[in-house]
């Protein structure tokens, strides 16, 4: 059986407004892509050997 190296840990982290999660980690250097087609599912955000994740969360006062 092939082991898959891994380099570093994945962050999922769940923020209110994703246009405004962007703007505060690209004010510290990161950089980022969208993923996920023409509706944006989730953000990668990468700085030096750190890259890490964004994704909307719910709002469960629509729940």
């Amino acid at each position: 059986m092939n082991q898959t190296a891994f380099s570093g840990p994945s962050m999922v982290l769940l923020v209110r407004d994703i246009e405004k999660s962007i703007d505060f980690y690209k004010k510290l250097g990161f950089s980022y892509e969208l993923v996920g087609g023409p509706v944006v599912q989730h953000v990668h955000m990468t700085r030096d050997q750190v890259t890490f994740i964004l994704h909307q969360a719910a709002d469960i006062r629509k729940m």
